[in-house]
């Protein structure tokens, strides 16, 4: 009964979307009907399927390691400021968070100086663009989405092509 909840959520969202937009002419029914395909396809994978799942499990306990990397570098600059449990007192947003989102900038900025990220942008952003049938700067810009914020997303796109 939840799937079906869900699934006629969807298609309200969908129509309410058509409904309310302004140019229904310019609606690409087939990038949104791909992208909902695209969506299905990797819940099934991950959710039937045991490499699918197993595959999920893999890329989750890798950057739980790097996250966990981060944090030893954390404790290390930081020392017992970065324990919220040997602490009096508790969290410090700006010694847990903001450091792991210095650290993964410069790991992905990085990526980017190696080719790393330009190489996984184009092979994503490519099947999007054939699946999708979008240009080829909102596909780059979609899948860089996946791994940096979406300021550095869109300013990666002069960067791949």
């Amino acid at each position: 009964m939840d799937i079906l909840i869900s699934i006629i959520g969807v298609f309200v969202l969908l129509g309410l979307g058509i409904l309310l937009s302004n140019n229904r002419k310019a609606i690409k029914f087939r990038t949104i009907f791909g992208a909902l395909a695209i969506q299905i396809g990797f819940a099934a994978l991950i959710l039937y399927f045991p490499a699918g799942r197993n595959a999920l499990l893999a890329t989750a306990n890798c950057v739980s390691n790097i996250i966990n990397y981060g944090n030893e570098g954390i404790s290390f600059v930081f020392g017992n400021l970065a324990n919220p449990s040997n602490s009096s007192i508790g969290f410090v947003f700006a010694v847990k968070v903001l450091p792991i989102i210095i650290f993964f900038s410069a790991l992905i900025s990085m990526l980017y100086y190696l080719g790393v990220m330009q190489w996984v942008i184009k092979i994503i952003g490519g099947a999007l663009q054939k699946t999708l049938g979008t240009s080829k700067a909102e596909s780059m810009s979609a899948a860089a989405n996946y791994f940096c914020w979406s300021d550095r997303s869109s300013s990666s796109c002069k960067t791949i092509h």
